[in-house]
Protein backbone atom coordinates (compact mmCIF):
# COMPACT_ATOMS: atom_id res chain seq x y z
CA UNK A 1 0.00 0.00 0.00
CA UNK A 2 1.31 3.31 -1.03
CA UNK A 3 2.61 6.10 1.47
CA UNK A 4 -0.40 9.10 1.49
CA UNK A 5 0.05 12.66 1.71
CA UNK A 6 -1.98 15.26 1.90
CA UNK A 7 -1.10 18.48 -0.27
CA UNK A 8 -2.56 21.73 0.80
CA UNK A 9 -1.96 24.12 -1.68
CA UNK A 10 -4.14 26.94 -2.93
CA UNK A 11 -2.60 27.23 -6.64
CA UNK A 12 -4.30 25.14 -8.86
CA UNK A 13 -1.54 24.87 -11.48
CA UNK A 14 0.46 23.31 -8.30
CA UNK A 15 -1.37 20.95 -7.08
CA UNK A 16 -1.58 19.41 -10.56
CA UNK A 17 2.31 18.97 -10.88
CA UNK A 18 2.98 18.01 -7.73
CA UNK A 19 0.02 15.51 -7.37
CA UNK A 20 1.34 14.38 -10.55
CA UNK A 21 5.17 14.28 -9.99
CA UNK A 22 4.66 12.67 -6.04
CA UNK A 23 2.09 10.13 -7.43
CA UNK A 24 4.21 8.98 -11.02
CA UNK A 25 7.75 9.37 -9.63
CA UNK A 26 7.73 8.97 -6.05
CA UNK A 27 4.17 6.38 -5.96
CA UNK A 28 2.48 7.97 -3.14
CA UNK A 29 -1.09 8.28 -3.11
CA UNK A 30 -1.53 12.21 -2.90
CA UNK A 31 -4.75 13.62 -1.46
CA UNK A 32 -5.38 17.43 -2.31
CA UNK A 33 -6.81 20.27 -0.67
CA UNK A 34 -7.13 24.06 -2.06
CA UNK A 35 -7.64 25.61 1.32
CA UNK A 36 -6.44 25.44 4.60
CA UNK A 37 -9.82 24.75 5.89
CA UNK A 38 -10.22 21.94 3.50
CA UNK A 39 -6.60 20.52 4.42
CA UNK A 40 -7.37 20.18 8.32
CA UNK A 41 -11.09 18.10 7.66
CA UNK A 42 -9.26 15.62 5.35
CA UNK A 43 -5.95 16.03 7.75
CA UNK A 44 -8.54 14.76 10.28
CA UNK A 45 -10.42 12.38 8.90
CA UNK A 46 -8.17 10.46 6.87
CA UNK A 47 -4.79 10.55 8.79
CA UNK A 48 -2.04 11.18 5.89
CA UNK A 49 1.42 9.78 6.62
CA UNK A 50 2.67 13.02 6.28
CA UNK A 51 1.45 16.91 5.10
CA UNK A 52 3.05 19.16 2.43
CA UNK A 53 1.99 22.28 3.41
CA UNK A 54 2.20 25.41 1.38
CA UNK A 55 3.17 28.91 3.86
CA UNK A 56 1.44 31.38 1.84
CA UNK A 57 -2.10 30.88 1.46
CA UNK A 58 -5.44 33.64 1.48
CA UNK A 59 -7.84 32.92 4.28
CA UNK A 60 -5.69 30.72 6.64
CA UNK A 61 -2.25 30.43 5.84
CA UNK A 62 0.18 27.54 6.57
CA UNK A 63 1.41 29.14 9.66
CA UNK A 64 -2.15 29.11 11.07
CA UNK A 65 -2.87 25.46 9.90
CA UNK A 66 0.00 24.44 11.73
CA UNK A 67 -0.72 26.12 15.00
CA UNK A 68 -4.07 23.71 14.38
CA UNK A 69 -3.04 20.75 13.62
CA UNK A 70 -0.11 20.65 16.69
CA UNK A 71 -3.29 21.88 18.65
CA UNK A 72 -5.36 18.59 17.60
CA UNK A 73 -4.51 15.51 19.27
CA UNK A 74 -5.38 13.53 16.73
CA UNK A 75 -3.30 15.26 13.85
CA UNK A 76 0.01 16.61 16.01
CA UNK A 77 1.90 14.37 15.41
CA UNK A 78 1.41 13.84 11.38
CA UNK A 79 4.91 15.25 9.95
CA UNK A 80 4.44 18.70 8.32
CA UNK A 81 6.83 19.42 5.45
CA UNK A 82 6.45 23.19 4.27
CA UNK A 83 6.39 24.41 0.63
CA UNK A 84 7.94 27.18 -0.43
CA UNK A 85 9.42 29.81 -2.55
CA UNK A 86 11.26 31.82 0.43
CA UNK A 87 14.16 29.74 0.82
CA UNK A 88 16.38 31.94 3.28
CA UNK A 89 17.67 30.17 6.03
CA UNK A 90 16.26 32.42 8.58
CA UNK A 91 12.54 32.02 6.90
CA UNK A 92 13.31 27.78 6.67
CA UNK A 93 14.44 28.01 10.47
CA UNK A 94 11.29 29.70 11.15
CA UNK A 95 9.10 27.00 9.96
CA UNK A 96 11.46 24.44 11.44
CA UNK A 97 10.78 26.10 14.85
CA UNK A 98 7.42 26.39 14.47
CA UNK A 99 7.05 22.46 14.44
CA UNK A 100 7.67 22.12 10.33
CA UNK A 101 9.69 18.39 9.52
CA UNK A 102 11.24 20.10 6.86
CA UNK A 103 11.24 22.58 4.24
CA UNK A 104 11.29 21.91 0.21
CA UNK A 105 11.53 24.90 -2.32
CA UNK A 106 8.82 24.92 -4.91
CA UNK A 107 10.73 25.82 -7.10
CA UNK A 108 12.47 22.10 -6.84
CA UNK A 109 12.92 20.09 -9.97
CA UNK A 110 9.90 17.14 -9.81
CA UNK A 111 12.48 14.56 -10.00
CA UNK A 112 14.14 16.59 -6.60
CA UNK A 113 11.12 17.46 -5.01
CA UNK A 114 9.63 13.80 -5.14
CA UNK A 115 13.66 12.42 -3.58
CA UNK A 116 13.00 14.96 -1.11
CA UNK A 117 9.56 14.12 0.10
CA UNK A 118 10.59 10.26 -0.12
CA UNK A 119 13.86 10.98 1.84
CA UNK A 120 11.55 12.56 4.39
CA UNK A 121 9.05 9.60 4.64
CA UNK A 122 11.94 6.86 4.98
CA UNK A 123 12.64 8.63 8.72
CA UNK A 124 9.14 8.44 9.62
CA UNK A 125 7.89 5.32 10.91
Amino acid sequence: MPRQVLLIEDDEDLREIFQVTLSAIAGLEVLLAESGQVGLAIARSRLPDAILLDVMMPGMDGTEVLRHLKSDAVTRETPVIFLTVRTQATDQNYLLELGGRAVISKTSKPAQLAAQVLDILSQIP
